[in-house]
């Protein structure tokens, strides 16, 4: 059997496990929903908190084009517009897409866009991927530290918070280090001679160099900076999504279901778009905030669709403006 047909064999078999894991989890979540409390939690939703959660959205993706425009460095010159449709166009992959499959995507859009190798558009991802968890934990021991004070939780759910931004921290500035050792167990565990194998320790390398050759105070400073503004825009399409149905939350609820809920979607699970564990985690999340169960799960679906929404819309306002742009030049 040729590479291409296992290839194709592995996709298809991707895609088969992934939607039939995310109708397995969605019917379990429906099977719980009350419809008619869903139909009027929908029927009630605000358009204008709606607008501005796509508008926020809109926001938070100019910011990540921004930061995606600092890390390319030359590359990225004069080409925020090319920035902001491939930082778009990767949300649009991680929905539609199964096991964070767009993750793959946008390699392949840096590639294509920028022209940029496999290895670095992976250390690019990577470099990307490491700043968000971090900040996001760092927003999720917030909330704690917020709800420990408030005397709803206990002060022992620190920890593990505390210790993975700690964990967080020290992978960020041993990449390269652990970039080479995978490239080291790669080569005696394969060996040199087949094309894949060395193709894998090549990216591998690639990875290392981009992390060793580092960025300069001033392009890190950038980068950290639209990091902390992009969550915190983040955390804000969540409360308009969830004002939009009628939920309001305290600051600390807030910052541990949103930085919960997007920690949840960043597990590598076969989910087409996280159809499935998403709903069920939202409406858990609520439910450990203390709302009644049908009420969390009937709000956790309505809020995920609008979540869900969100994507597309952008891409309909966004895709005009940028077919003309591409046009002009």
């Amino acid at each position: 059997m040729s590479r291409a047909e296992l290839v194709a064999r592995g996709r298809a078999r991707a895609w088969v496990v992934s939607t039939i894991v995310s109708v397995v989890l969605v019917g379990a979540v429906v099977s719980q929903l009350d419809v008619t409390l869903f139909v009027s939690t929908v029927k009630r939703a605000d358009p204008g908190f709606v607008l501005g959660g796509v508008l926020c959205a809109f926001a938070v993706n100019a910011v990540m084009a921004w930061r995606l425009q600092v890390l390319l460095g030359d590359a990225g010159k004069s080409a925020f517009g090319s920035c902001l449709n491939v930082t778009i166009m990767h949300e649009v992959y991680l929905t539609a897409l199964p096991a964070r499959l767009g993750e793959i995507a946008y390699i392949v859009l840096l590639k294509r866009t920028f022209r940029l190798v496999v290895g670095a558009g992976l250390a690019n991802l990577t470099f990307q991927r490491l700043c968000d968890l971090a900040f996001v934990a760092g927003l999720l021991t917030l909330g704690v530290t917020a709800l420990a004070g408030a005397g709803q939780i206990g002060t022992i759910y620190l920890i593990p918070c505390v210790a993975a931004v700690l964990a967080l921290g020290v992978v960020m500035r041993k990449v390269d280090h652990l970039a080479s050792a995978a490239a080291g167990v790669m080569l005696k565990v394969l060996g040199r001679r087949a094309r894949w194998s060395r193709r894998i320790v090549w990216t591998l390398l690639m990875v290392r160099r981009w992390f060793a050759s580092g960025l300069s105070s001033s392009a890190y400073a950038r980068v950290m900076l639209a990091t902390l503004i992009g969550w915190t825009g983040t955390l804000g399409v969540m409360y308009l999504s969830l004002r939009a149905v009628g939920v309001s939350l305290s600051a600390g609820q807030l910052l541990s279901i949103g930085a919960a809920y997007y920690l949840i979607g960043a597990l590598p699970l076969q989910a087409v778009g996280g159809f499935g564990i998403s709903e069920a985690g939202l409406a858990g999340l609520l439910i450990l905030a203390g709302w009644e169960y049908s009420e969390a799960i009937s709000v956790g679906v309505a809020t995920r669709l609008l979540l869900l929404f969100m994507p597309f819309a952008q891409v309909g306002l966004w895709w005009p403006a940028f077919r003309l742009l591409r046009t002009s030049q």
